[in-house]
């Protein structure tokens, strides 16, 4: 077993149904330190599948600061797959690549998800990453303004049977320049996240700077969210990338 199983073995228990669950490890409502969150009952068998497909994603010799970071978040993701699976109700269990139709599984989120019907419930146009077409398919972008913020996730609305954990960001670039995130959600904002790329060992793409949030962001089903960013420069390259969990439906998780 890797890292995210080994040191948190001790989560792999029963969990009972539990509609008002109180939440304080991942920022979930702005302005609130605690959220009750409706959380379904999950199986020892369940969250331990869970924490194997966490290894598989973490896969910590390629980068360990990712690794470590979802060893920290293991307990919210956990929470996250809750919530979604009291959402889908029914017959839905955590399978991960065995699942099919309702059954539940964790996946990277990918460039194109952003403005996709998961992410954006009503399918508004232009919600795509940096506000591009919906379905864009690379984090790759190059036209900012200095000092002027730009909508990043565009604001859109969860589908009701999915949901993210946004745990940090990379931004494999040599020149990384932006220097800040916003998140907003349910219509409230919170302070900006600082991204200190240049704290790194090496300036190259095979550095992949990885700057981990003071808090994970769990975007629960139908809650609406954006990120907009703050490029300190004007156009260049960047592939601003969410290290990002996403739980839904096998159904819905397909190329």
């Amino acid at each position: 077993m890797g890292l995210v199983y080994r040191e948190n073995k001790a989560l792999i228990r029963d969990y009972p149904d539990e509609p008002t669950l109180p939440w304080r490890k991942a920022l979930i409502v702005p302005g609130q330190d605690v959220v009750e969150v409706d959380a379904a009952k999950a199986s020892a068998t369940e969250v331990e599948a869970l924490l194997t497909k966490l290894d598989t994603l973490a896969f910590e010799i390629n980068n360990e600061a990712i690794a470590r970071a979802l060893v920290t978040e293991a307990d919210s993701v956990i929470t996250l797959f809750r919530i979604v699976k009291k959402k889908v109700g029914g017959a839905a269990t955590y399978r991960g690549i065995q699942g099919a139709g309702v059954n539940l599984d964790l996946a990277w989120l990918r460039a194109k998800h952003i403005g996709g019907l998961l992410l954006n419930k009503v399918g508004t146009a232009s919600k795509g990453v940096w506000g591009q077409a919906n379905g864009t398919v690379t984090w790759l972008y190059a036209t900012f303004t200095a000092g002027t913020a730009i909508a990043y996730l565009p604001v859109q609305q969860m589908e009701e049977d999915a949901g993210l954990l946004h745990i940090g960001v990379i931004d494999p670039v040599v020149n990384p320049h932006l220097d800040a995130v916003e998140f907003k959600q349910a219509g409230r904002t919170c302070p900006a996240q600082s991204l200190n790329f240049n704290v790194r060992r090496a300036f190259n793409e095979t550095a992949v700077p990885f700057v981990k949030f003071e808090l994970p962001v769990l975007v629960q089903p139908l809650v609406s969210q954006q990120i907009t960013a703050m490029p300190t420069i004007g156009n260049g390259n960047t592939k601003l990338q969410l290290i990002s969990i996403l739980c839904a439906s096998a159904d819905d998780l397909v190329l």
